[in-house]
């Protein structure tokens, strides 16, 4: 038991460790291209660190509406504290770029328009998630079912809607770009 209790451990530091690096690079890398973007503003390095930051806190905020009421489904409580999260940022980031944008010499929309577009991006992806991963939708139930014939059509199943998964971000984030 201990040994497997370690495994977990484990593969969840492992996992959050990868996400806070895939974070850490994103925002190293936006403060670079504001860096090369604008060489005579050097406030715009600081940008992507601020919008994290608020993106952070609202996040933060929205956990203390995640709770689960009787006779609801743990989903939709996620769904409301990624709703909350993404208007608090939202205003967030409008009062941010609205205040820099000026200093950048740039129209306020140009600034606030990216980071709206990533957290309506943020929305689909999760809705993405949900409809692949829910025993409620066809992705699912047809792995399910590929499972009552054996391990091999299970595999099959599992990659095929995996990589099924993987179209609609990429279109959308496409679409973002």
């Amino acid at each position: 038991i201990a040994d497997q209790v370690g495994d977990n451990v484990g593969d969840c530091a492992g996992m959050a460790a990868d996400l806070f690096e895939t974070y850490v690079v994103t925002i190293v890398a936006a403060m670079v291209l504001g860096g090369l973007i604008f060489p005579n503003f050097p406030q715009a390095v600081f940008l992507p660190l601020i919008l994290a930051s608020l993106a952070i806190l609202a996040s933060i905020i929205a956990t203390f509406f995640v709770k689960l009421p009787k006779n609801q489904s743990i989903i939709s409580a996620l769904y409301r504290g990624l709703i909350i999260a993404a208007v608090i940022s939202a205003i967030g980031f409008f009062v941010v770029t609205f205040q820099v944008a000026p200093i950048l010499k740039l129209s306020p929309i140009s600034l606030y328009l990216p980071a709206l577009v990533g957290l309506i991006l943020a929305f689909f992806i999760f809705l993405i998630t949900d409809f692949f991963t829910s025993k409620k939708y066809s992705p699912v139930k047809s792995i399910v079912q590929a499972s009552q014939s054996g391990h091999g059509t299970n595999i099959i199943a599992g990659l095929s809607v995996g990589m099924k998964a993987t179209i609609l971000p990429v279109i959308l984030i496409s679409i973002g770009i």
